[in-house]
């Protein structure tokens, strides 16, 4: 995990105890606790590191290993990213939950077409070592056909 990556799960993890929807510090995370916990966060680096996988989601794309609609809610998340550092400054636990629910419902849309996608993926490109007399079903694996 690089520097980065941790960065950007920190931000997360700070706006999320800031919305009062995760452990606070007493349990060993980094609550709201102020000013604090916003310096302790590399904004550049998390919004960065956004950039980077929406860069290499639109590598996927482009080589059909990745559904185009990933793209703009990768670009969502980016801009909320950048959305973050004011609202922990502030420390306005309603915009931080606000941001939190749209951080989270980006993330299950991603996952759900995610997982449309691979199913369809999958579907029309068994894998290699299917035997010939074997239905592939991506959820069920091979299943023969006798």
């Amino acid at each position: 995990m690089t520097d980065v990556m941790r960065a950007a799960g920190a931000l997360l993890l700070t706006v999320v105890a800031l919305a009062g929807c995760a452990p606070t510090a007493q349990n060993g995370f980094a609550g709201n606790t102020g000013a604090a916990s916003a310096t302790a966060v590399n904004y550049d680096g998390a919004v960065a590191e956004m950039n980077r996988m929406t860069e290499m989601d639109r590598q996927r794309v482009a080589q059909g290993l990745a559904s185009p609609e990933v793209i703009p809610l990768d670009i969502e998340k980016a801009k909320l990213a950048t959305e973050a550092q004011a609202i922990i400054a502030s420390g306005d636990k309603a915009k931080a939950r606000a941001w939190s629910e749209r951080v989270h419902a980006i993330d299950a849309r991603r996952n759900a077409i995610n997982k449309q996608f691979t199913m369809a993926y999958f579907a029309k490109h068994p894998p290699v070592d299917t035997p010939a007399n074997c239905s592939f079903d991506p959820r069920l694996g091979c299943r023969p056909t006798y």
